[in-house]
C-alpha cells in the first residue's frame, strides 16, 4: 500500500479510535521489516501529538506464520504486567474494513532503552 493511501485510510481510523473528529495525521513513514508492512505515523488530537506504529500483513497471503498478526497480538498481550519490554497494543482487529487487511497498531511508538 502506498504511503498516501495509508495516510488517507489512517485519518478516519484514528478519528474513530480517538473519538476526535478533528484528529490529524502527520509524518506517515514506512517502518523496517520484511514479514509484512509497518508504518510509523503521528497524530494530533486535542492538541497532543502522539506517535504510533501500524503493522499490516502482506496483501493476498494466508494469515499464518509471520503474516499471522492476530497471533502476534495475542503473544504480545501476554507480556502485559511483565518486565519484558514491549509496546502496548491499543487496537487490533481481524476486521479488514479499515486497511483491507488485519491490523495491529501499537502506541506510543516504543524504543528500547
Amino acid at each position: 500500500m502506498e504511503l498516501e493511501e495509508v495516510g488517507n485510510r489512517l485519518v478516519p481510523f484514528i478519528r474513530t479510535k480517538l473519538q476526535d473528529p478533528n484528529a490529524t495525521i502527520e509524518n506517515v513513514a514506512r517502518g523496517p521489516g520484511h514479514a509484512g508492512f509497518s508504518y510509523f505515523f503521528d497524530t494530533i488530537s486535542d492538541g497532543l501529538r502522539t506517535s504510533y506504529f501500524l503493522r499490516l500483513p502482506p496483501p493476498g497471503v494466508k494469515h499464518e506464520g509471520t503474516a499471522d498478526v492476530m497471533r502476534q497480538v495475542a503473544a504480545i498481550r501476554t507480556l502485559q504486567g511483565t518486565n519484558v519490554p514491549h509496546a502496548p497494543i491499543l487496537w487490533a482487529s481481524a476486521d479488514e474494513d479499515w486497511f483491507g487487511a488485519l491490523l495491529h497498531p501499537a502506541a506510543p511508538r516504543w524504543r528500547h532503552p
